[in-house]
């Protein structure tokens, strides 16, 4: 388990530069993918088709303006996000800070539970520790992960000792 009560609250606002989506028009849309139509239209359902030009350049975390909707998903490359949808593209970038994936997974699942404000590691500089938030989720991932992998084992130990007995 990791221990959060030494960690900072930031308000979202103060980590992110918050950019609303945009409606999209019904003839610069297809719900098939090729060569015109090439970039990804991001819902509150997810994606539902693609278009031929982008309202968002990616490399941000995008999610539903409704807070009640537990939503949110780092979009890596250009796409169109729409108008029920904000793109939040991360503030601070010193020298030679790169968003890795697993900050990227971090900060989706955070703006999932709350999108006004985070709790998050601290450094000296007091900016997010970011060394801290990918550690996190790498301990995070990996407990999911062996507990996919054990509960897998006990599921098929079930099956087989179902299919033993004649169930």
């Amino acid at each position: 388990m990791i221990d959060t009560s030494k960690w900072m609250t930031y308000y979202v606002d103060e980590l992110f530069a918050i950019r609303s989506g945009d409606e999209i028009s019904d003839d610069n849309y297809s719900e098939e993918k090729d060569e015109e139509y090439r970039f990804p239209i991001i819902t509150e359902d997810g994606v539902i088709g693609y278009c031929s030009y982008y309202n968002c350049e990616g490399k941000c975390i995008v999610a539903p303006v409704d807070e009640n909707v537990l939503y949110a998903t780092y979009q890596p490359g250009p796409c169109w996000v729409d108008k029920f949808m904000n793109m939040y593209k991360y503030k601070y970038k010193p020298s030679g800070f790169v968003m890795k994936p697993l900050h990227e997974m971090f900060f989706a699942h955070m703006l999932r539970v709350n999108r006004t404000t985070i709790k998050l590691p601290r450094a000296k500089n007091g900016y997010p520790d970011m060394d801290k938030i990918e550690k996190c989720t790498r301990e995070i991932v990996t407990e999911l992960v062996t507990d996919i992998v054990n509960n897998r084992k006990k599921i098929r130990e079930v099956l087989e000792r179902e299919e033993l007995d004649g169930n």
